[in-house]
């Protein structure tokens, strides 16, 4: 079976605009968005990342992770926040360095910041294709990049010893 172009999928885009909602509720909702994900990187820009890789989210009053503490190795998110914090400052190799897999999820925040605004701007927001965005995927796909985010950076603690 041919397909008219190479981005076609037989199940449809992963994302499509929608008129499912009135512009006003729309544009609203995206405001809030926006708002929320403007104040998460404010406040992430606002923490001096620490040099040893980790341990920014104490510097937001939470407790220090007892794996480095009890076994000497980092546990799989040990250095989200870290990697958040450069991914604010603009810092996006450090931010990846830092930790791949915070790294991920500070670029899926500005996603969703990139889809508010144009559901802002046109009041049509973006909707998943279910079809091809299972919850199943998105759960092996979350998993695979924690997963990976952790082997890289056990392999960067270890080689730094």
């Amino acid at each position: 079976m041919t397909y008219p172009c190479k981005s076609s999928h037989p199940l449809g885009p992963l994302t499509f605009r929608t008129n499912s909602f009135p512009p006003p509720a729309v544009r609203l909702s995206a405001a809030a968005i926006l708002l929320g994900v403007g104040a998460i990187l404010v406040l992430m820009r606002s923490i001096e990342p620490p040099a040893v890789g980790y341990g920014a989210h104490q510097k937001l009053g939470l407790a220090p992770c007892p794996m480095p503490l009890l076994v000497g190795l980092p546990c799989p998110s040990c250095g989200m926040t870290t990697a958040l914090t450069h991914f604010a400052r603009g810092n996006l190799l450090t931010s990846l360095h830092t930790q791949p897999a915070g790294f991920a999820a500070a670029a899926i925040l500005v996603l969703i910041a990139v889809f508010a605004a144009e559901a802002l701007m046109t009041g049509r927001p973006r909707a998943i294709n279910w079809y091809r965005l299972t919850l199943p995927r998105i759960t092996a796909g979350v998993i695979a990049i924690i997963l990976l985010g952790w082997g890289y950076k056990l392999v960067t603690t270890l080689v730094r010893g």
